[in-house]
């Protein structure tokens, strides 16, 4: 009767042979990190990244969010964001920043909407409504708490 006929001595060795090479792996990349973070290593952190892509530079780097497009010959699938901020919809961040915009950013948008409905998507001169309102923005004074923005709107709508 043979040793490996024994399930019990198998599983147990396949079982050592499995922690075995994942320590094995484990030690690579561990020495293989180290050597890469050493002044030594700089010249082969320059190949890697450019045969892997700029994620190789950016996983090497401590507390930097990789970002994963790989510009390399290893390029099968693009992983990238969706194009959404934090987790809002279009609308919502839309929504967002016209509720935290400055107040004379808020009058405009809301004279816009006005004007809007107004002409009923035919194109006719702006209302009056709407050039009363550029002249009172013209005429801010420099140094008031709303210049900047009143200096921008005007320059918008000229």
């Amino acid at each position: 009767m043979s040793l490996l006929d024994n399930s019990l001595l198998t599983v147990l060795l396949t079982l050592a042979a499995t922690f075995l090479g994942l320590s094995i792996v484990v030690q690579v990349i561990q020495e293989l990190y180290k050597y890469l973070r050493s002044s030594k290593g700089r010249l082969y952190l320059i190949a890697l990244q450019d045969f892997l892509g700029s994620i190789a530079f950016e996983l090497l780097q401590p507390g930097v969010l990789p970002n994963v497009r790989v510009r390399g010959p290893l390029q099968f699938k693009r992983v990238q964001s969706k194009g959404l901020i934090l987790p809002l919809k279009k609308e919502e961040l839309i929504s967002a920043l016209e509720r935290t915009s400055p107040a004379y950013v808020q009058r405009t948008l809301d004279r816009l909407k006005l004007e809007v409905e107004y002409q009923a998507g035919e194109k006719a001169e702006p209302s009056k409504f709407l050039k009363d309102f550029i002249n009172e923005v013209s005429k801010v004074e420099k140094g008031t708490t709303g210049y900047w923005n009143a200096l921008e709107i005007i320059g918008f709508f000229n």
